[in-house]
């Protein structure tokens, strides 16, 4: 039997292929030594301590004023409660500045830095804030009269002294001595040189070039 010498016959599907998914790659997450995290949160956590001390012997104050009904004006009373909510948020955000820092990574590293002196601004407030509240309490003839007075002035004085040195120790101990930072401070050129000397991926470099 003679085989056909016609080409088979041929059959074309309207379907493509499917593509080939191109795989994902993850950049790596850079991560601070053990060292620095630990002395950046230790760092973090002095002036989270002071900040509840400030925040308990402002609520005692309070409480004392209330309970001697010193015939004080409702101003006043406004403006220690508002004061001491304040100094409450400070609390909460000097402990997001310490929880920033558990994460480990480069990026937390020096956010929790700018955080510090954000809640080191509404410290600040708070000094403004009382100054005004002395202020006011002299000039409606409220003299320091008893020893929870005096009390009250020394603790707001010691508290402006603190928020000025807060953003200070924190940037000395454990941001200046950083090595990102001292490599930012170099010329550029020699800045590129030492980036070139070290492991870092494509887009890392193309942000601290």
């Amino acid at each position: 039997m003679r085989a056909s010498s016609e080409p088979p016959e041929m059959t074309y599907s309207s379907e493509r292929a499917p593509t080939p998914t191109p795989a994902i790659t993850t950049l790596p997450i850079r991560t601070v030594s053990e060292d620095q995290k630990k002395r950046a949160q230790t760092v973090s956590l002095i002036p989270l301590s002071f900040d509840i001390v400030f925040l308990v012997i402002y609520i005692t104050l309070i409480a004392v004023y209330l309970h001697e009904d010193r015939h004080t004006p409702i101003q006043i009373h406004a403006l220690h409660g508002t004061s001491a909510t304040v100094k409450a948020g400070v609390v909460i955000g000097q402990a997001y500045v310490i929880k920033v820092i558990s994460r480990g990574t480069y990026s937390s590293y020096h956010r929790s830095y700018t955080l510090t002196i954000k809640v080191s601004i509404f410290r600040l407030f708070i000094v403004a804030h009382d100054f005004i509240l002395y202020s006011f309490r002299n000039s409606e003839g409220l003299k320091m009269e008893t020893i929870v007075d005096w009390i009250g002035i020394w603790s707001a004085a010691m508290y402006m002294l603190y928020s000025i040195m807060v953003p200070i120790l924190v940037w000395a101990y454990y941001y200046k001595t950083d090595e990102e930072v001292e490599m930012m401070q170099m010329p550029t050129p020699e800045r590129r040189s030492r980036y070139s000397s070290m492991e870092f991926n494509e887009e890392e470099r193309y942000y601290m070039a």
